[in-house]
């Protein structure tokens, strides 16, 4: 899923969708990592990244202590997170009533919901 099609998803109207996206994922990815989750963000990537999300969420979970520092490890790394996501993608998320538009970056059950709508796609 791109982050164009989580923005979409979730009803997000321009200006800056893609920034309020990353915003979001940001914090389902400090959210994940405090919790010893599997990265849902790692589900998201970049148009223009070749499969692979945005150089944010790299930098970001080396931060967090997810990946290893070395850049050349984290495709790698960023393959079993993507699979570890998966796995956890269907487990029971927190009920989301309706379809609405958002101001502001969308809270974590909403992008885990937009998230496991796709895969329904």
């Amino acid at each position: 899923m791109t982050y164009q099609q989580v923005a979409g998803a979730l009803g997000l109207e321009p200006p800056r969708t893609i920034q309020q996206v990353a915003l979001a994922l940001e914090e389902t990815m400090r959210e994940d990592a405090e919790a010893e989750r599997p990265l849902m963000a790692a589900l998201v990537v970049s148009r223009q990244g070749q499969g692979l999300p945005a150089r944010g969420f790299f930098d970001l979970a080396v931060a967090l202590g997810r990946f290893p520092e070395e850049p050349s490890r984290h495709v790698e790394a960023w393959q079993e997170a993507y699979r570890q996501a998966l796995a956890a993608r269907g487990k029971p998320l927190t009920h989301v009533s309706g379809t609405q538009k958002h101001q502001g970056p969308p809270k974590r059950a909403l992008v885990l919901e937009a998230l496991r709508l796709e895969s329904a796609i």
